[in-house]
């Protein structure tokens, strides 16, 4: 269980990170540059991590940086009963079909929709420069004199973000591997398609005509040159200190 002990104030972002060699080298330096955020290191153990991760769903305004790209499917554990929307802005859909374990990196969206009862889920997969994506859902359907429900995700293209989310309350999941030039594991660097200034405006116009509940993001390998670090800190950085002010109760 959480010690509620460490809940700092309604008002304090909480930040929960897993102890990976590079992200704690990221946060080591986040501390020393902002020595008032708050960070929790979360168990080294999977298995643990989850059930921590899931007792955090009565924290408000709680944030989670997650390692590598296998580690997103973590995610799925830090939803939050609160969020009606989870948005992942990703170079993967992650809407695949699991068996078994639910926290897979390539179905914890698809996990989101069916057991969390989140009424809709997104994936922002390619951006054409304005205000409206393409965007893979995840929706329920039937199938004429067929009572079991299927799932499809279908594309959806020339969509508002803005006007889809408006006054939705949403679970943003960021994977870095859809931003150009972030170390991620290089088998999932080839759809890198956002720059670190269009990926902070798409969450400022999100946190303008919605509200931002819970942020979680990720997707730095495991080990990573000086160079690369320097790339990898300084995004994730903007990152942090973009969603603790644009992060809502």
């Amino acid at each position: 269980m959480v010690n509620m002990s460490k809940v700092i104030t309604p008002q304090t972002p909480q930040i929960y990170y897993v102890p990976t060699d590079s992200v704690c080298r990221t946060v080591k330096k986040m501390k020393t540059n902002s020595p008032n955020l708050k960070f929790f290191k979360l168990p080294s153990s999977s298995t643990s991590r989850k059930q921590y991760l899931q007792d955090l769903n009565g924290v408000k305004k709680a944030i989670f940086i997650w390692g590598n790209g296998y580690q997103h499917g973590e995610s799925y554990h830090f939803d939050y009963n609160g969020a009606n929307v989870k948005l992942n802005v990703d170079g993967h859909d992650d809407m695949g079909f699991y068996s078994g374990d639910q926290s897979l990196y390539y179905s914890h969206m698809f996990a989101s929709y069916q057991n969390l009862g989140i009424k809709t889920c997104y994936s922002l997969m390619k951006d054409n420069g304005s205000d409206d994506f393409e965007l893979l859902f995840v929706k329920k359907y039937h199938v004429k004199n067929v009572s079991v429900k299927y799932i499809a995700y279908p594309t959806c293209t020339n969509i508002n973000l803005n006007k889809k989310l408006n006054k939705r309350k949403v679970h943003l999941t960021v994977d870095l591997d859809s931003v150009i030039g972030f170390p991620a594991v290089t088998k999932w660097t080839n759809n890198m398609f956002l720059s670190l200034d269009r990926l902070l405006g798409i969450i400022s116009d999100i946190a303008t005509n919605s509200t931002i509940v819970r942020i979680d993001f990720g997707g730095l390998k495991d080990s990573v040159t000086d160079q690369e670090f320097e790339v990898a800190y300084e995004i994730q950085s903007e990152l942090l200190n973009f969603a603790i002010k644009n992060i809502n109760s």
